[in-house]
């Protein structure tokens, strides 16, 4: 086994930085600081953020929390949830924007699929069978997989090709992770929720879960409990893994004698509090997660294996399981993680650092100033852009065709945020990105990456028809619905372009060349374009 204890440190600290709470979420810990908080203090609080109110509200009259009436405002939330519930759900609803940018529609949807079946179910297990609130059970499993986020964000291609493998195989993602790195993602939702001082009991109760290194018995703590059915749970619905099936029933007869028929009915009810979960949070789980037939398939295999085995034979076929895990190691994404993660340094330390060697080498002027900035942009890019470019580069020698590389910025983004807050912001932005999916060219590919940016690769593409696609673009973001009153959406774009590109010809050369222009837009106020062509 490799250890790379000392880069989770790196991750950890990394990311604490890199993705920080909103402002709102952290005077919302500085508030119940004190066990005596004030209602009124809370309320005026979380009204600083309408969105996140929209959506609490949203999520205290879903089927979730079975209140006898609607909620429709704030102080009645108060008046019926207590203050420690809707803290929990502000924190729970407040995670950093900056973790989700950038990764691909397919992660999300994963992720997001996984973590609304842990929550619900947390939160089910909890009231049902251990009798006590479900609001710490509920946030936990809610979080207790963003440090997976951040490992997509600093590790990139090679972490997810190595995830997604793991799913693809049906093997256990956190025993993989530790067996090839020495650490695994829930050690990092840990750190990351302590960093940000989230109640301890959150971050107990995950880095409970994250030491564990046997199989929980009847003496672990009950939110413990709770959220290792909860996960089985999820692995079984959101992943489709029959061999959870086995553990979960095993556990719930363990813990808490819930038999087969009482987990057959908690898997009815799954289906809908999911589904309004995902609504209240915006979240598309996309067309092909059908939520029903999951259900449904998790339940009929359930009740086979319930008919077929028991007792130390449920234990002997999930040990066997488990042990396998069906996924060869070392495979080749796991030699891939590893070589990323032995060259491993944190983004904002590649940040420091490029900018330090630029202050050391380069006098201040404007052509230093212009290159330090393009740096900047391309360190943001990440491998998934790197290696739609590298695949164009090959392409376009093979065909002996030119390539562009469009990078895309929408403009005043953290303006657009604080006017009309996070949601209709990101809606804007998924409009912009739709955009860039719609130019005119037979072949392209986009990418997301960084703040609101997208890279837009284009084979068979010269500085010309660069530019044209880059017009095409302006117009259509210029067609879109005002995002606030006299705010127009609109972005900057910088365009490279190479001729045949040479044996040697390094894919970087374009990321660096498209951010300058792109910078020169974004000092001229935006809303353009700046086009070169290199070679």
């Amino acid at each position: 086994m490799s250890d790379f204890s000392h880069v989770l440190d790196k991750i950890a600290t990394g990311s604490s930085q890199l993705y920080s709470l909103p402002a709102v979420a952290v005077q919302v810990l500085e508030l119940t600081e004190n066990p005596r908080v004030d209602a009124r203090e809370m309320k005026e609080c979380i009204e600083n953020d309408p969105a996140l109110v929209a959506k609490v509200l949203k999520v205290v009259n879903s089927s979730l929390f079975g209140l006898s009436r609607e909620v429709s405002d704030l102080n009645q939330a108060l008046a019926l949830l207590g203050v420690k519930p809707l803290k929990l759900l502000v924190l729970g609803f407040s995670l950093p924007e900056a973790l989700f940018r950038g990764v691909s529609t397919d992660v999300l949807s994963h992720y997001w699929r996984h973590t609304l079946t842990r929550a619900v179910a947390a939160r089910e297990l909890s009231e049902r069978f251990w009798k006590r609130p479900g609001d710490d059970a509920f946030i936990a499993g809610l979080l207790q997989g963003i440090g997976m986020l951040a490992l997509v964000q600093e590790l990139g291609e090679p972490y997810v090709k190595f995830a997604s493998r793991i799913q693809k195989e049906q093997g256990d993602l956190v025993a993989l992770e530790q067996s090839t790195l020495g650490f695994n993602h829930v050690g990092l939702t840990a750190r990351l929720l302590s960093d940000w001082n989230m109640p301890q009991v959150l971050v107990d109760a995950v880095s409970a879960r994250f030491e564990a290194d046997t199989p929980l018995d009847e003496s672990a703590s009950p939110l413990l409990q709770i959220l290792h059915l909860a996960e089985l749970m999820a692995m079984a619905i959101a992943d489709g893994r029959a061999a959870a099936l086995s553990e979960l029933l095993d556990a719930a007869q363990r813990f808490r004698m819930i038999s087969e028929p009482q987990l057959h009915d908690l898997f009815a009810e799954l289906e809908n509090n999911v589904e309004q979960l995902a609504d209240a949070l915006s979240l598309d789980l996309s067309e092909q997660f059908d939520l029903e037939q999951l259900t449904a398939d998790a339940h009929a295999q359930l009740v086979e294996v319930a008919t077929s085995v028991a007792g130390d034979m449920v234990r002997d076929a999930v040990s066997a399981a488990y042990d396998t895990a069906d996924v060869p190691a070392p495979f080749d994404e796991a030699r891939s993680l590893v070589a990323r993660v032995e060259n491993f340094q944190p983004r904002g330390q590649r940040h420091a650092a490029s900018a330090t060697a630029a202050a050391v080498k380069e006098p201040p002027d404007r052509e230093s100033q212009e290159r330090r900035a393009a740096a900047d942009t391309a360190e943001q890019v990440d491998g998934v852009l790197l290696a739609r470019l590298a695949a164009g580069v090959a392409e376009s020698r093979r065909r002996r065709c030119s390539l562009s590389l469009l990078i895309v910025e929408l403009d005043a983004y953290e303006e657009i945020v604080f006017l009309v807050g996070a949601q209709r912001a990101a809606s804007l932005l998924r409009q912009v990105i739709a955009a860039c999916y719609s130019i005119d060219h037979a072949q392209s590919a986009c990418v997301e990456f960084g703040e609101a940016r997208l890279g837009v690769v284009l084979i068979d593409c010269d500085r010309q028809e660069a530019v044209r696609a880059g017009r095409q673009l302006l117009h259509l973001v210029h067609a879109l619905p005002a995002a606030a009153e006299k705010h127009r959406p609109s972005v900057s774009i910088g365009a490279a372009s190479v001729a045949v590109p040479s044996p040697n010809f390094p894919p970087a050369d374009l990321f660096t060349a498209a951010g300058r222009c792109l910078n020169g837009v974004r000092g001229s106020g935006g809303d353009g374009l700046k086009s070169i062509e290199i070679y």
